[in-house]
């Protein structure tokens, strides 16, 4: 039975402009995301190229064949260059840009020397492949890079090889002589290139938008994990990831420390110089704090100017030790603000794990008494929480 190419190419026209108008819808909603326009205009482009190519039976041949050839092969190299913006790898010149000028020149010159059909499909195939094995490259190597990436990339990775595969057969079998009729003549090769462009555009295209996806997902965590503006892990998120350190410490039978601190008269900061003012205090003291800390450490904002950090691998001595460090790295010179100068302390409270609990919530209600003893005790201190009475 002869496969109904026309209605193939329809199909797969159609799927071609469905899928660029998804993509053009995600420029719409995230073109901030930088490479998501070239991947919109190079799916029109190659929707629109596949057009003129079909409709060679109503334009001039070389017309149709070298203006559709051109446009299919700069929407590749667009999406290419997309995805070289979006995950920030090196440009690729001549894929992105000298393959076009290299396929609009070598189909004029095929099409005016009268040079057969086969040798268009060959060429038009093999650049296919190429910026479709290019577009693998990128995926993969960018999800070697990004682990949080990792399932997208290889999706979108895999599908961009298989179609630089299936391109490369597709220009193998037409150069050692499988049948090339005209586009819309029954054939088993062009009919097997229309199914897989029809799939291949769509999966593609889902990858792509799955790749914005996962990103927005990984924005919208971080924004939920962190505070904004100290860049502390917020509480809920501190108290997840100290939850889980616990555990692991108590696992290994280490020892840790919580450190609850907060900034001394910080009301007076807020009265006399503004909120504003306040808000860039609390976040040169989270700077000085955090750069205090130890790669495994953790610090967290609690709320209004009440922070926490976990000092991992601690016992009782190192803890008072290294919380008067974190005193002294406030207290020691005033904070900068243009033209003014504030000078500002922190009280600080610590209990170490296991001696006063094992288990977050015990440790911040130790740290948080030792931390109300300082503060009345005259703040600007280090008071650390006494021992549970043994019963």
């Amino acid at each position: 039975m002869d496969l109904d190419i026309p209605t193939l190419s329809v199909v797969t026209s159609i799927n071609s402009l469905i899928s660029a108008t998804s993509i053009g819808m995600l420029w719409l909603v995230h073109g901030r995301y930088p490479g998501v326009g070239h991947w919109t205009a190079g799916a029109f482009s190659v929707f629109a190229g596949g057009v003129i190519v079909v409709a060679r039976s109503v334009l001039p041949e070389l017309v149709s064949l070298v203006a559709g050839n051109i446009l299919i092969i700069a929407g590749y190299g667009l999406v290419l260059r997309g995805l070289n913006l979006f995950t920030r790898q090196p440009r690729q010149p001549f894929l992105e840009i000298g393959t076009v000028v290299t396929i609009g020149v070598a189909q004029a010159v095929i099409g005016l020397s009268g040079a057969p059909l086969a040798v268009r499909i060959v060429l038009l195939s093999t650049f296919c492949a190429v910026l479709a094995a290019a577009m693998a490259q990128r995926f993969f190597a960018y999800g070697r890079a990004q682990p949080f990436m990792a399932s997208v990339c290889l999706l979108g990775g895999s599908i961009a090889a298989g179609h630089a595969l299936f391109m490369a057969t597709i220009a193998l079998l037409v150069a050692f002589g499988a049948p090339t009729p005209s586009p819309l003549e029954p054939n088993p090769v062009r009919a097997a290139t229309y199914f897989e462009a029809s799939l291949i555009i769509m999966l593609l295209a889902l990858s792509l938008i799955l790749l914005v996806t996962r990103r927005l997902e990984l924005e919208l965590g971080r924004l939920a994990a962190f505070d904004e503006l100290t860049g502390c892990y917020t509480r809920r998120a501190f108290l997840a990831e100290c939850g889980n350190e616990l555990a692991r410490i108590g696992r290994e039978g280490g020892r840790c420390a919580v450190v609850m601190f907060d900034a001394d008269n910080f009301k007076s900061v807020n009265d006399g110089h503004g909120h504003h003012v306040g808000d860039a205090v609390l976040a040169e003291i989270a700077r000085r704090v955090a750069a205090c800390l130890e790669p495994q450490d953790r610090l967290g904002r609690q709320g209004g100017e009440e922070f926490c950090a976990l000092l991992a691998n601690t016992g009782q001595e190192r803890a008072q030790m290294r919380a008067e460090e974190l005193r002294r790295a406030v207290a020691e010179r005033p904070i900068q603000l243009g033209d003014q100068e504030i000078a500002v302390t922190i009280s600080l409270g610590v209990a170490i794990s296991p001696d006063h609990a094992t288990e977050m919530a015990g440790l911040l209600k130790a740290a948080d008494g030792a931390l109300y003893r300082a503060k009345h005790g005259g703040r600007n201190r280090v008071e650390v929480a006494p021992l549970p009475a043994a019963t």
